[in-house]
């Protein structure tokens, strides 16, 4: 796995769980966060992208590409995000950092929708990007939920170059 790309991997996770905290605090107070919960956000910002990239990274979800996600990778996720709001809410009150309660919960629900929502997105224009280029037609019902399609080669593409994808 090259660097740039593990950069790019937690780049979008930790601006996935950092958009899930302000709009959970959004949520919370109606879009409109009074001033003096700005320090509790800030607070809660650092400490869930601390910690929830640290559980992406216990997890292993750093090492399998997006596109290859499966339903046993979004039960890790649920995982993940279970440990990281877990963990951050007791840091959080440790510090007593003054975030109302129901923001975790909220926090905890978008982090895990929009995370999954990112792997989910990046599945589907996988499979609609591969399959595009190179057909597939399925033997049967059955056989297309078990992932098993037989290739067909449009003009110009060969079966092997179509596997490639």
């Amino acid at each position: 796995m090259s660097s740039a790309r593990l950069f790019a991997v937690y780049l979008i996770e930790a601006l996935t769980v950092a958009v899930a905290g302000v709009i959970a605090f959004g949520l919370r107070f109606d879009f409109n966060v009074p001033a003096g919960y700005v320090p509790a956000l800030k607070s809660a910002l650092i400490v869930w992208v601390v910690i929830k990239l640290a559980a992406f990274r216990l997890l292993g979800l750093d090492r399998r590409w997006a596109r290859y996600a499966s339903m046993a990778d979004f039960l890790r996720l649920a995982a993940c995000n279970l440990i990281g709001s877990g963990v951050g809410l007791a840091v959080l009150v440790v510090l007593r950092s003054g975030v109302p309660r129901t923001v975790y919960v909220i926090d905890f629900l978008l982090c895990f929708t929009l995370a999954a929502g990112t792997r989910a997105g990046t599945r589907i224009v996988s499979d609609a990007v591969s399959s595009s280029a190179c057909g597939y037609e399925p033997q049967e019902d059955a056989d297309l939920w078990r992932g098993r399609c037989r290739f067909y080669a449009p003009p110009g593409y060969s079966a092997e170059s179509c596997a490639a994808l």
